[in-house]
């Protein structure tokens, strides 16, 4: 994406940005269709008011980072995957899709590794489990199952063989220690809206996502349903990432990163879909969503303001003008973040959009100025 767009427009990253916010919509419109796929079209006529809280600017940073399209491919790949795995008809065509759009997830960002490792296992009990019950054809299931695991599952082994140890100075948290349940408990009510960083929150929240998956398993005439178990998966494989976010970033970076909420944020609608399989059609089923909406709401009112792109927007204008204090040789060889005169060479060499408007200076004129 970015070498199309340094061909066509000099790697415009407002350009860049907003092609980003079309990638999120679809995420968006995805979302919706996998209720569809869950209930279908006439069922859950007001589940967009759900997804309102996909739009809150709580999500600011992947917003306004050119890169952070990672973050919205590998949730639209995995969702994607996610329509092919548990279909009426395991067919062929459906375990080979269920592949490429692993393998796509997979490439895009190493959080669809953990989604596709998650969705395999779902995918091996519920074949198995309907094999055994006589639900599922044993040849039929079988199949599905050689070809997902033959094309996935190799790919996740050559994933992890090619994957270089990483130099990060900061130490894994693992689940033996507190932090890693606090910054996972945190990280999951952020996705609720919960600013204030405390672990009850996250409780509740997690309680409010487990609960219908359990009931959901617990009741016979449910426990096998197709829409059971693409729920489940959803919310597991959710679950899963922000346990390996955690795992990887509790020493650094804090549970309340604005990026991090993109991927938490899907448990509201997940969860809500997992009320309505639950509860049954009538008076209750109204009460309570309509509760959980209004808990979203409320956890979410104060989740709408402008302020991280206002600031933001100062972050990028204090490093163009410290590139132009560079280039005009006025600067202290201060570099915006992670850069180096080397990048900003090569950049303006490159003719990227944004180094067309400095002008190096030379040494003499700097002189005479003086």
């Amino acid at each position: 994406m970015a070498w199309v767009n340094l061909k066509l427009f000099g790697l415009d990253f407002m350009l860049q940005n907003i092609f980003n916010l079309f990638i999120y919509g679809g995420l968006i419109v995805a979302v919706i269709v996998f209720k569809n796929l869950v209930l279908g079209r006439e069922k859950f006529t007001l589940f967009p008011l759900f997804i309102i809280f996909l739009l809150s600017t709580i999500n600011y940073e992947n917003h306004l980072w050119a890169l952070q399209s990672n973050y919205h491919l590998v949730l639209l790949f995995s969702l994607l995957t996610l329509y092919q795995a548990f279909g009426r008809e395991l067919t062929d065509k459906a375990a080979l899709l269920f592949s490429l759009y692993a393998l796509l997830a997979m490439l895009t960002y190493s959080a669809g590794v953990v989604f596709v490792a998650m969705y395999l296992l779902c995918v091996a009990v519920y074949i198995v489990a309907g094999i055994m019950g006589s639900r599922i054809d044993r040849t039929t299931g079988f199949r599905f199952l050689l070809i997902v695991c033959s094309v996935s599952g190799v790919s996740l082994c050559l994933w992890y063989l090619g994957n270089k140890t990483s130099t990060w100075p900061f130490p894994m948290v693992y689940p033996s220690d507190f932090k890693f349940w606090d910054f996972l408990f945190n990280v999951i009510s952020f996705g609720f809206g919960f600013k204030q960083v405390h672990i009850l929150p996250g409780i509740i929240c997690l309680l409010l996502v487990v609960l219908p998956m359990i009931l959901l398993l617990i009741k016979k005439e449910t426990r096998w349903e197709r829409s059971t178990w693409l729920v489940l998966s959803a919310v597991l494989g959710t679950l899963a990432v922000l346990a390996a976010i955690s795992f990887g970033r509790a020493w650094i970076y804090p549970s309340k990163t604005s990026r991090y909420v993109e991927v938490s944020f899907l448990l509201i609608p997940y969860t809500a879909l997992g009320w309505w399989l639950v509860l049954k059609e009538g008076s209750q089923r109204i009460v309570i969503l309509s509760c959980f909406w209004i808990f979203c709401f409320v956890s979410f009112f104060d989740d709408w303001s402008t302020k991280g792109y206002a600031l933001y927007k100062q972050f990028s204008l204090y490093d163009l003008q410290t590139i132009e204090a560079n280039y005009s040789g006025l600067g202290s060889n201060n570099y915006p973040e992670l850069s180096i005169q080397t990048d900003l060479d090569i950049a303006k060499k490159l003719g990227v959009k944004f180094t067309r408007q400095f002008t190096p200076v030379s040494s003499h004129e700097i002189i005479k100025d003086r």
